[in-house]
């Protein structure tokens, strides 16, 4: 896919785009480990930034922001690629304008606790793994910042 064709677009919690992402999120995220969203699980996204990739309408990727209170770092959470449009750049084109985007909301760092197979794609985007693996939605997590 031509990456010129793409928008990378901040969302709204509950509105259409937010719809798509959650649809994407349950559909790479926690499908595959055979779990759900339970309304308790959602509420934390009202508070926080919802940002993504669109080809005209349709969301092929996504990522959720929580700004840390009063610290300037930023936790990213839930990033998800359509599966049919994975390994073509989406996904870093999108973390690196999120990344972008909040250094210009004077943001300084980013951290986000990373699937096992999803830490050689952080790897690449200069983030650096800290401390021992944990367990997060039944599945080994490690954390990881970048400064930016």
């Amino acid at each position: 896919m031509n990456l010129s064709l793409l928008s990378t677009v901040w969302f709204d919690y509950w509105s259409s785009k937010y719809y798509q992402s959650l649809a994407l999120r349950n559909q790479v995220l926690r499908k595959p480990i055979h779990l759900q969203f339970s309304n308790e699980q959602l509420t934390p996204d009202k508070n926080d930034w919802h940002f993504g990739v669109f080809f005209q309408t349709e969301c092929l990727a996504c990522l959720i922001i929580s700004p840390l209170n009063g610290l300037n770092v930023a936790k990213m959470r839930q990033v998800a690629v359509n599966e049919k449009h994975q390994g073509q750049g989406i996904g870093k084109l999108m973390v690196i304008e999120a990344e972008r985007l909040l250094k210009l909301r004077n943001f300084n760092e980013i951290t986000l606790h990373a699937r096992e197979n999803a830490i050689p794609f952080y790897l690449t985007l200069g983030y650096t793994l800290v401390g021992d693996w944990f367990t997060e939605v039944g599945i080994p997590h490690k954390k990881m910042i970048k400064h930016l």
